[in-house]
C-alpha cells in the first residue's frame, strides 16, 4: 500500500506553500479532499474531544496511527510517556526526525512488542479495524498491547444519517475508501464509524466495559474508554 499520508505530510513539511490535497474516494460519497495541513495542526485547532483525550491518556501511552505525531508531541510536552505506532513508513521517518519514540508495525498483524497502560486511537480511531462484524475481535487484538488494568481511549462517530436503507447486510457505518495523492494511489480499505450503543453491546459479549467520556451532540462524535471487566 502506498504511504499516502506520509507522502503528503512530508511534502507539506518540506514546502509549506504546497497546495495539493489528499483525494478521498468512496463509492458512498463524492470525492472529498483532505488538506495535509490538517494532519499537522496545533492543539489550539483540535476539537474538544481530542483535548479531552489527552487528559484521559495516562501511564505509558501508545499513540496508535500516530501519523506525524501531533498528539504524541503534545503528550510529551505535558510530561507524559508516549510511544507512537505507525504503519506508514514515511510517517515513521517523520516521527524519527521529531525524536518521537515510535514502532513501525501493524497493530493487528504484528506481535505486541511491549504493553502499555493506555492505547490512544483518535480521529475516529475506534473504527481502525474497518469491519462491524469483527469489531469485538479487533478489540481483542488491541488488548494484546495493554497491561492488565489498561484501557483504550478512542473516538468514533455515529453516521445515523446514512441509516436510510432496509438492507441490513452491511452496517451503515462500515465504509470503503481509497486515497490518492498526486501520482500515488493507495489500496481500497474499510473504516468503521460505529455508534456508541452498538459498540457497547458488542463489547459486553466479551466482558469489556465501555463508557462514554465526551459527546458532541451536534456531530454525534464521541470519546470513549474501554476496559476489561
Amino acid at each position: 500500500m502506498a504511504n499516502i499520508y506520509g507522502l503528503a505530510i512530508q511534502d507539506h513539511i518540506n514546502n509549506p506553500e504546497e497546495t495539493t490535497k489528499i483525494e478521498v474516494h468512496s463509492p458512498d460519497f463524492d470525492t472529498d479532499y483532505l488538506d495535509p495541513k490538517y494532519l499537522l495542526r496545533g492543539h489550539d485547532e483540535w476539537p474538544e474531544i481530542e483535548l479531552q483525550a489527552m487528559e484521559w491518556a495516562q501511564g505509558n501511552i501508545l499513540d496508535v496511527g500516530a501519523l506525524a505525531g501531533i498528539h504524541s508531541e503534545y503528550l510529551i510536552e505535558q510530561g507524559k510517556s508516549v510511544t507512537a505506532l505507525e504503519i506508514d513508513k514515511i510517517a515513521c521517518e517523520i516521527l524519527a526526525k521529531k525524536n518521537i519514540p515510535y514502532i513501525h508495525a501493524d497493530i493487528f498483524g504484528d506481535k505486541a512488542v511491549a504493553q502499555y497502560d493506555t492505547l490512544l486511537l483518535l480521529m475516529n480511531g475506534l473504527g481502525i479495524g474497518g469491519n462491524f462484524d469483527e469489531f469485538e475481535n479487533h478489540i481483542d487484538l488491541l488488548f494484546r498491547w495493554l497491561k492488565p488494568g489498561g484501557s483504550i481511549i478512542a473516538d468514533s462517530s455515529d453516521l445515523d444519517f446514512l441509516n436510510y436503507t432496509d438492507n441490513e447486510a452491511t452496517y451503515y457505518g462500515e465504509l470503503s475508501f481509497r486515497l490518492s495523492y498526486k501520482d500515488a494511489v493507495g489500496n481500497d480499505f474499510k473504516w468503521l464509524y460505529i455508534d456508541y450503543e452498538s459498540a457497547k453491546k458488542k463489547l459486553e459479549t466479551k466482558q469489556y466495559k465501555m463508557e462514554m467520556l465526551v459527546l458532541d451532540q451536534a456531530t454525534n462524535h464521541y470519546l470513549a474508554r474501554i476496559t476489561r471487566e
